[in-house]
């Protein structure tokens, strides 16, 4: 029998190191498991000779004023900046001011304060956006929603989407100096001073379990036993059929379990980084043929193939970052980087109606996260359905004080999906433990 509180926590992301920090500050004795060779999980910041600052592969804003993100920040010392810029929008070569990531914000909003019952973004848009005069407010949101949220609208909450728009909370945006791995490596070495043990390239494939007693082995065949499991796996490991060599094994089953999390939508995205030679779209040749003086772009929406780009102000950098998500991004799962760097210089040269080429050969280096076909997150991050509030709960609970599980997709508010959502996932799920000793 393993000691009385002994722990074992499946991930070394933004909730399971969390946790684990937790738990071995109050005693317990924890060992993370991480199949990646790394810590961060969908955080993995970015820091070499390729790019001219630390950028993020994975998640990469702060949305507002969060507490769980603010109190680490302060925690560990870590600086933080707002992202500043403009929202510009591109039709046909010609770039327009946007004041909202949404055209005509104030329409859409009354129409969502009419909303009495929950249905799908896809319903909400057929039901009161079908006019024609609705097509580019229809065809925005449709854009925003895939987008943002890397949701499919017709699984999407509406209900949620709202909750998340029509919040009173402050709109600010920042980045974290330096980047997330900043606090990623703070949570790490913080549960390693503590007494936390951390195996990396450790997927685990089965997790044997009774009342008091867990069993797990990984892909190496090496078993690790406790008295208690915390899963942080992403959603779309829990989602994986039992025949998915990517699946995680429980023995005996928890079918409530599995159907709740395949009940939450999970959304795909591939990023990719572009670091230029030069700040091109601030050059003559670009900026004119444009109708605008680009200096001051923040984000940019078109109606390319990678349809959404950001610049990295207020820093002045010669690196893009493109963005393709929601159902949009699936049909590239299996694509190799070469093809979606492809797309990324077509996209840009349809933006700005220029030769190919020329853009191209400003590249001075790349980098592609396709986090659908990542095998340890199948995925991006969590959106709401319609059945995600009852998911959540199942979730939440403990089997036979035994089983516990936490991540981005389990937060009960407006922030589920990003980082805040499973650093606060991951002190609830600590506290849980805590709280049922056995």
């Amino acid at each position: 029998m393993a000691d009385k509180n002994t722990v074992l926590i499946i991930g070394a992301g933004a909730a399971g190191l969390t946790a684990a920090r937790e738990l071995c500050r109050k005693g317990n004795k924890v060992t993370i498991l991480e199949a990646r060779n790394r810590a961060g999980g969908r955080i993995e910041t970015v820091q070499n000779d390729t790019f001219s600052t630390p950028t993020e592969l994975g998640a990469e804003f702060i949305h507002g004023d969060l507490p769980s993100t603010m109190r680490l920040l302060k925690e560990a010392n870590i600086s933080y900046y707002p992202i500043t810029g403009k929202i510009f929008q591109s039709k046909q070569g010609k770039f327009e001011r946007q004041d909202d990531f949404i055209e005509d914000w104030k329409m859409f909003e009354k129409s969502l304060k009419k909303l009495k019952r929950d249905i799908t973004v896809s319903d909400f848009l057929e039901k009161y956006l079908d006019e024609e005069k609705h097509k580019a407010l229809k065809n925005s949101v449709q854009r925003f929603v895939e987008g943002y949220d890397a949701a499919d609208i017709s699984r999407a909450s509406t209900f949620a989407l709202r909750e998340e728009w029509l919040s009173d909370d402050d709109n600010s945006q920042y980045r974290v100096k330096g980047g997330y791995k900043k606090i990623i490596d703070f949570l790490a070495n913080e549960s390693l001073s503590a007494g936390c043990t951390i195996h990396f390239s450790s997927v685990v494939k089965t997790i044997n379990w009774e009342h008091g007693k867990v069993s797990i082995v990984t892909s190496k065949n090496e078993e690790y036993t406790a008295r208690k499991v915390i899963i942080t796996v992403p959603l779309g490991i829990l989602q994986q059929n039992i025949s998915s060599p990517d699946a995680i094994i429980f023995n005996p089953e928890v079918p409530k379990k599995i159907k709740a999390a395949r009940s939450i939508g999970y959304g795909s995205v591939i990023k990719i980084l572009l670091q230029f030679r030069t700040i091109f779209w601030q050059e003559d040749d670009f900026k004119k043929p444009a109708g605008k003086n680009l200096k001051d772009m923040g984000f940019l929406f078109s109606d390319a193939t990678i349809p959404t780009w950001w610049t990295q102000l207020p820093l002045k950098s010669p690196l893009l970052t493109g963005w393709l998500a929601g159902p949009n991004s699936e049909k590239y799962k299996d694509s190799e980087d070469k093809i979606i760097l492809d797309l990324a210089i077509d996209s840009l040269a349809f933006i700005f109606m220029a030769n190919r080429d020329k853009i191209k050969d400003n590249l001075e280096g790349w980098q592609v996260a396709n986090w659908l076909a990542d095998p340890f997150s199948k995925g991006a991050y969590a959106y709401a359905t319609l059945n995600t509030n009852k998911a959540r709960k199942e979730l939440v609970k403990p089997v036979k004080n035994t089983l516990f599980f936490a991540g981005e997709a389990l937060y009960e508010g407006a922030e589920i999906g990003t980082a805040e959502a499973a650093f606060t996932s991951g002190l609830n799920v600590a506290e849980q433990v805590l709280k049922k000793r056995i």
